[in-house]
């Protein structure tokens, strides 16, 4: 019988082959924008064992993962993971049949310009538009999200003394509950100065306020789904990216285009039968982005697969949702 204890095992396993800081400076260190082709490449031959070996691991994860869903009455761990996180059914379907006109509309307002790289959507590369274009505005957190949030009357001084805020250099922010202090703590890099690091910090202030106005009126956060209080952080994100300038937030929905990415790979690997994860994952690269990779075995460096299984449907449902309504 599968169990949870046996999966954090081989999860255990994973990062003993590879810590997660390693992985973090790994992927950053292949897929360097700045290094030409034949650069990448060769740094991926010098570590192909290394990758080979995670693979292998990570395939371990999938199996067990989805064995521990039939287990208990699901198909694949895919629906497993999203009835968990409070997705339904009917949610999954909508998301199908609307996804493709959303990421198609996102992909054409992409202020892709002859001063990008030829290289930029090619092999070996990690897109991340934000980074690339000219944007000479300051993004700092948290006074930037702060302003806007106090000028749409969405949180005062008042309430933003309440959210305590520490560094954390990681490129994932993430907010927690202090319960006995009535507290939030935001983890955030506070250093960061660009527009995509103001988007992620203006996200975690949707989760923060929306755990401060629970713990107000006394209810418990827990009592409701991931999906809920997604949805409420995505919201507040969007509001933010709303008062971008318009290149600088059509650039920015390439964050987007990164969820549906790893929402049908992940998808591809839990529902279907070929165990080609490489083809599987640039086959989600070429369904989100103009790209023609026919493999792509970087999908073991990416942590979130490995920590966070079947998340970022969550984002991608909530994205496609929102952006379907819009113009």
């Amino acid at each position: 019988m599968t169990t949870q204890k046996s999966i954090q095992k081989l999860i255990n396993k994973y990062y003993q082959t590879c810590s997660f800081e390693e992985i973090e400076h790994l992927r950053f260190f292949i897929l360097d924008d700045n290094a030409s082709l034949e650069e990448k490449i060769k740094r991926y031959k010098n570590k192909q064992k290394l990758i080979n070996s995670l693979e292998l691991i990570f395939k371990e994860i999938v199996v067990q993962r989805n064995e521990l869903a039939m287990e208990n009455g699901y198909r694949d761990y895919f629906h497993f993971a999203l009835d968990w996180y409070g997705i339904s059914e009917k949610q999954t379907q909508s998301f199908m049949a609307e996804s493709r006109l959303v990421i198609k509309k996102i992909v054409s307002r992409l202020p892709i310009s002859g001063d990008i790289s030829k290289d930029y959507w090619g092999k070996y590369s990690s897109p991340n538009l934000p980074l690339v274009i000219a944007d000479k505005n300051s993004y700092a957190i948290p006074d930037k999200v702060y302003t806007f949030l106090e000028s749409k009357n969405i949180a005062n001084r008042e309430t933003l003394s309440r959210i305590e805020l520490k560094q954390y250099p990681n490129r994932y922010f993430y907010t927690d509950l202090d319960k006995q202090r009535k507290k939030v703590v935001v983890k955030c890099n506070l250093e960061s100065t660009t527009s995509v690091g103001a988007l992620s910090f203006a996200h975690e202030m949707g989760h923060a306020l929306t755990y401060l106005k629970m713990i107000d009126k006394n209810v418990d956060p827990e009592s409701k789904s991931s999906y809920w209080h997604e949805k409420r952080a995505i919201l507040t994100e969007m509001e933010f990216e709303d008062s971008l300038e318009t290149k600088v937030r059509d650039a920015n929905r390439d964050r987007i285009l990164y969820q549906f990415v790893l929402t049908y790979f992940e998808y591809y690997i839990y529902s279907k039968s070929d165990k080609d994860f490489a083809n599987l994952y640039a086959k989600a690269n070429r369904f989100c982005y103009p790209t023609k990779d026919s493999s792509n075995p970087f999908y073991v460096l990416n942590t979130f697969l490995v920590d966070r299984p079947c998340y970022s449907a969550i984002y991608s449902y909530i994205y496609t949702e929102l952006l379907s309504r819009r113009a």
